[in-house]
């Protein structure tokens, strides 16, 4: 979901929300009776954040913040995309701690707890891309993503970089390169 690079287009990740959406309403529209929720009654959750009372921060300062330690930490526009081990664990330090800021987040319409719940997964994100970039250790994009700690290619580098979320964090995994045909992954 992270793709291999700081910058990575959003355009894909947009077409398959697209696609997910339809899915979901083409679902919902031939189920025949009420949809059961498999997942746990959120709706404590969200009402949290009305009764929550306006502090001083507000979900668009955070996502301001997000965006700017991506930017400075791990690998964005501000280092000409450039990032190291040790920036990128500065990142991932600061990007948990914006998250144990989200409970103190007010919202006073649907609008406003749309937009917490996506920052929210906006920092999973970033969890996930920083995870990523960790986990590579080489440069296998010059200019679109450069390693200063190890910024040439390796053999051990050419594999997919994948990851799942395990106990709080990402798990990462590594698979071989499928040539020809077209790649399937396994859950293992």
């Amino acid at each position: 979901m992270a793709g291999g690079a700081p910058q990575k287009y959003v355009t894909g990740a947009l077409a398959e929300g697209r696609i997910a959406a339809k899915s979901i309403a083409a679902y919902l529209t031939e189920a025949e009776g009420p949809i059961q929720a498999d997942g746990p009654d959120r709706t404590a959750e969200y009402e949290q954040y009305f009764r929550q009372a306006a502090g001083s921060l507000t979900s668009l300062q955070l996502e301001e913040a997000m965006q700017k330690i991506m930017d400075e930490y791990a690998g964005g526009i501000r280092t000409d995309y450039r990032y190291n081990e040790s920036r990128l664990q500065l990142a991932a330090e600061k990007i948990r701690h914006l998250e144990t800021l989200l409970p103190a987040l007010h919202a006073d319409d649907m609008y406003e707890l749309m937009k917490i719940y996506e920052l929210r997964e906006r920092l999973t994100v970033c969890r996930a891309l920083i995870a990523h970039l960790l986990a590579r250790r080489e440069t296998r994009w010059h200019t679109f993503g450069e390693n200063a700690d190890h910024p040439e290619q390796s053999p051990d580098g050419l594999c997919y970089v994948n990851s799942r979320w395990k106990d709080g964090d990402f798990e990462i995994l590594y698979r071989p390169l499928v040539k020809g045909g077209h790649y399937e992954h396994t859950h293992s």
